[in-house]
């Protein structure tokens, strides 16, 4: 069944953007971004699948136009803290 307010893609669903609001980049804040797994379901609670997680997310971190604070992987969902990159927008990173 479809998630009135996103779709599955990979296992994390992913939400569009509700009507009415909008992003704001460009002031150098920081960002606060939830991802959850598909129906909450623990997809990354194996290492099989947290620890390829987790060095994906430090390749992306050390790019040097990214900044990445902080993060937690929990078995059914992850948080980041993020700064904006030099290029893109937050979105953008999340998608890689």
């Amino acid at each position: 069944m479809a998630h009135p307010c996103g779709f599955s893609k990979g296992g994390l669903l992913v939400f569009s953007m509700p009507q009415g609001l909008t992003r704001h980049y460009g002031q150098g804040d920081l960002h606060f971004v939830s991802l959850s797994c598909y129906h909450r379901f623990p997809f990354l609670k194996p290492p099989q699948a947290r620890n390829p997680f987790v060095e994906i997310l430090g390749q992306v971190r050390d790019r040097p136009e990214f900044l990445l604070l902080a993060y937690v992987v929990m078995p059914d969902h992850v948080h980041l803290l993020t700064g904006e990159p030099k290029k893109g927008t937050p979105s953008t990173v999340v998608q890689i």
